[in-house]
């Protein structure tokens, strides 16, 4: 039920502040650009790249907030539980620790890159197959779930810190950005 309350969560935010959700495939580009945001910090943090001089300290755990902000929106908008999801994903987790941060966020890479791939065959254009691709969106969305939470126990930051930065920050920072246009 951890899941769901951040759902819930979510939805009364967009509800007294009369936000509207995005579009799906405009949600997995938001994600995309949330999973870089990720990448970069912990490139920093535990890779080869430092920052410049005058390049402001980034907050890890913010960014690993704004990527489940967004998994939450998506699945608000498109009717998803995310409690089902993380349960039937398939990504093993179980190894975390033994994984660096650069490993874990490939593997979050890659489980995003595959949800948003079966998002666009749910919803793009070339809408085929519906019905195996609503349980398919679940797998992927479960998995993605599945490794951000891997990320962020390796980090030692947890999911509660991290979705409360980021829906401090998206609340006081970005409220005119979801408004719904009457």
């Amino acid at each position: 039920m951890r899941y769901q309350s951040y759902q819930r969560k979510i939805e009364e935010l967009f509800q007294s502040l009369q936000w509207g959700y995005w579009t799906p495939l405009s949600i997995m580009a938001r994600l995309s650009e949330e999973i870089g945001e990720v990448a970069r910090e912990i490139n920093h943090l535990h890779g080869d790249k430092r920052k410049r001089w005058n390049e402001p300290e980034g907050d890890v755990v913010e960014e690993i907030g704004d990527v489940l902000y967004t998994l939450v929106c998506f699945a608000n908008a498109n009717g998803y539980n995310l409690d089902r999801a993380y349960w039937i994903g398939t990504l093993q987790t179980h190894a975390s620790r033994n994984h660096s941060p650069l490993s874990l966020h490939a593997r979050l890479h890659a489980c995003a890159g595959q949800l948003i791939e079966e998002v666009d065959v749910r919803y793009g254009a070339n809408n085929t197959s519906q019905l195996l691709s609503i349980l398919t969106v679940e797998i992927k969305l479960g998995n993605a779930i599945r490794a951000l939470e891997s990320l962020c126990e390796r980090l030692e930051c947890t999911m509660d810190d991290a979705f409360n930065a980021s829906v401090h920050k998206v609340s006081v920072r970005d409220r005119e950005r979801f408004l719904i246009e009457t």
